[in-house]
């Protein structure tokens, strides 16, 4: 889940995995314009944005409160081990879906820990010692197996065969990092303006990439160019909770039940 401090510091907010997810697919499924590509295919992408973190689900059930912040665990503040399963149940559920949809998810899971394959300059991996670091690289060269063996299966099929070579591959791996940043930004936004931001490595098709400037408009809405989406606005909804901060251990499901919020509403126009 992502949690993020309120105003009033006495509360914090947060976003549950599963709508993280949610947005993710909301965005997934306005993509695409005269000129960025829509995702192909369509609708294992929109699946995948809408299950690319489905191994979090067992972690969100039965999340603990973090002392030092007296709220649930932030995403990045989450114990290692339980970070270290988390991307192989995600893989997993995807990969019973489909062989495509488990590539791309493991993609997203390696990605996440060395650098996004190159996107990003931070590359987690490095960041560990010791048994961690050990534990990591052990989860990571797995992924790495599992991906050789996914290929191989969807070689055997003519239209798969297409899919999985490195540039429409690539293409569609960018575009979920897209719907994963995107809902990201948002996720940990608590007020309704923001700084202007960018998003690198934007695909318009399998040869070329973009950057997206974000800029605020206040009030939740937005401004985004080049726009990569259907029409000339996309209205997205994100559900939310706000928790107060306990000095002692609570079950944050019961919780949870008595402290969502009515969902935000995010403009974003050309």
């Amino acid at each position: 889940m992502i949690v993020t401090g309120l105003e009033s510091q006495s509360a914090g907010r947060v976003v549950l995995q599963k709508d993280h997810e949610n947005l993710a697919w909301q965005i997934a499924k306005n993509f695409g314009n005269e000129v960025f590509a829509s995702p192909e295919p369509k609708d294992f992408m929109e699946y995948l944005a809408l299950n690319h973190d489905r191994g979090w689900d067992e972690i969100d059930q039965g999340i603990g409160r973090n002392p030092d912040t007296k709220l649930p665990y932030h995403l990045v503040q989450t114990p290692m081990a339980d970070l270290l399963e988390s991307g192989p149940r995600s893989v997993e559920f995807n990969t019973n879906f489909h062989p495509y949809c488990g590539l791309l998810a493991s993609m997203h899971v390696w990605g996440l820990f060395n650098g996004r394959y190159g996107l990003s300059d931070k590359v987690v991996v490095d960041m560990l010692q010791g048994q961690q670091r050990l534990d990591a690289d052990r989860m990571l060269d797995g992924e790495l197996d599992r991906q050789e063996m996914l290929k191989e299966e969807l070689a055997c099929s003519p239209v798969f065969r297409k899919l999985i070579k490195k540039p429409k591959l690539m293409q569609n791996y960018k575009l979920l990092q897209f719907f994963d940043t995107l809902s990201l930004h948002f996720n940990e936004m608590v007020t309704p303006g923001c700084a202007d931001t960018k998003f690198l490595n934007v695909p318009i098709n399998e040869q070329e990439d973009v950057t997206v400037e974000l800029s605020s408009l206040g009030d939740w809405v937005f401004r985004m160019a080049p726009f990569p989406f259907a029409g000339n606005e996309v209205v997205l909804n994100l559900d939310h909770y706000e928790v107060p901060k306990m000095n002692e251990d609570v079950d944050y499901q019961k919780l949870f039940k008595d402290s969502k919020c009515a969902p935000v509403q995010i403009r974003i126009t050309r």
